[in-house]
């Protein structure tokens, strides 16, 4: 099985939200031949608060690249 090296793959994710920062604001967007989607979660209580932020990355066109 072919294994991808985790740097590698940091750094794809990393130049897809570099390329996409002309996207701020919205929630869908495609770049380097990929759909992304980016939601925000976020949980608020009295002694603390947190957001979590997701990034779905698919290829252009749908799950099969199609």
């Amino acid at each position: 099985m072919l294994r991808l090296s985790r740097a590698l793959v940091i750094q794809e994710i990393e130049l897809l939200i570099d390329d996409s920062m002309g996207h701020i604001g919205r929630h869908e967007w495609s770049v380097r031949g990929v759909d992304c989607r980016g939601e925000r979660h976020s949980y608020g209580a009295p002694a603390y608060s947190f957001d979590l932020d997701i990034l779905n990355v698919r290829p252009k066109g749908g799950a099969d690249g199609r």
